[in-house]
């Protein structure tokens, strides 16, 4: 799936309904978080949704409160959903600050610091009585809302995807870049659009060059034939300004896998539908090459256009290429 554009959600996730527990509207929860991470709740997505193959039901902005905030600790309600494998949780912290709410000269917003914090452990109750507990610490389990390059979590990915761009182009006409003040070059120096994308035919969005709000995707994996029944979240941060967790959506996944683990690319044969990309089910297509019959070639027996092993030949005949036939699909 192309980024900003919502695909259908594979069947195996279930978007949750969170509406009862929601307490934080954009503006209360604005009071809670840094300046930088505030200002880009505006824009933070709303509304059902589909983050790279996975359906959540997030809060509408004009429906007032559509935000978890747990810095004094939460129960979840969640509905029933039946046996579940995994809980993915979108969700993001606030950026480190001091006790007046600050942060040291040498520290801008966007690093994430310090690396491992623990900020809150979920407790997942299941209908049998267990709890399955997790730790979520800074940068493993979640990041910042808004981070700048070299940032990353470990344990969580974007909610917004890579995306595939035409190498070719023709690609937009570059925005004014953004330089970090004297003192704090590197991770917030953003040149958006330039011509790293450009050549690779793959951009990301962060750091985005407006400080957008950025939602880190985390998976839990529970007990086979759990059916979990709530989600507790006890804050760890003590209450310090800048240690708050922050829950946007949940989804429950029935899946025999990871649905955020990051795989080997692979090629697959597509028969007919055209040189579109297809829309992929926990994932992203780069590119469609079609198969086109040029005949024999190194080994091929009978004539035919030779192909991978594993393929398979077919086509129009010699020389002609499979517009409505096989392609390639990276």
């Amino acid at each position: 799936m192309a980024t900003g554009k919502d695909g259908p959600g594979s069947p195996l996730s279930r978007p949750l309904d969170l509406s009862p527990a929601w307490n934080a509207g954009d503006d209360e929860l604005a009071a809670r978080l840094h300046p930088v991470l505030a200002a880009g709740l505006a824009a933070a997505p709303e509304g059902d949704r589909v983050f790279r193959g996975l359906s959540f039901r997030l809060g509408r902005r004009a429906r007032g409160r559509r935000w978890v905030a747990t810095g004094e600790g939460i129960s979840i309600p969640l509905p029933t959903c039946g046996p579940t494998a995994r809980l993915v949780i979108a969700h993001f912290s606030d950026c480190w600050r001091d006790a007046a709410g600050g942060r040291p000269p040498g520290m801008p917003v966007g690093w994430a610091l310090p690396v491992g914090e623990p900020l809150a452990t979920y407790e997942i109750a299941l209908a049998d009585g267990s709890v399955v507990a997790e730790r979520i610490r800074r940068r493993y389990e979640i990041d910042d809302g808004v981070i700048g390059w070299g940032s990353v979590p470990f344990a969580a990915v974007e909610h917004r995807p890579d995306e595939p761009l035409d190498w070719r182009g023709a690609h937009p006409r570059l925005a004014a870049g953004r330089y970090a003040s004297a003192g704090h070059a590197g991770p917030l120096t953003i040149l958006p659009g330039s011509w790293a994308g450009s050549i690779s035919g793959v951009t990301d969005h962060f750091p985005s060059y407006d400080d957008d709000l950025t939602l880190w995707l985390h998976s839990i994996a529970l007990p086979p034939g759990a059916e979990p029944v709530s989600l507790r979240v006890v804050p760890a941060g003590g209450g310090r300004p800048g240690t708050e967790v922050v829950i946007a959506g949940i989804t429950a996944f029935d899946g025999g896998a990871d649905p955020l683990a990051f795989a080997a690319r692979r090629q697959l044969r597509v028969d007919g539908g055209g040189n579109a990309l297809p829309e992929v089910d926990l994932g992203i297509a780069i590119r469609t090459i079609p198969v086109e019959a040029s005949g024999a070639g190194p080994g091929s027996t009978d004539g035919s256009p030779a192909l991978p092993v594993g393929w398979g030949c077919e086509g129009p005949g010699p020389g002609a290429p499979a517009a409505d036939g096989p392609r390639i699909v990276d």
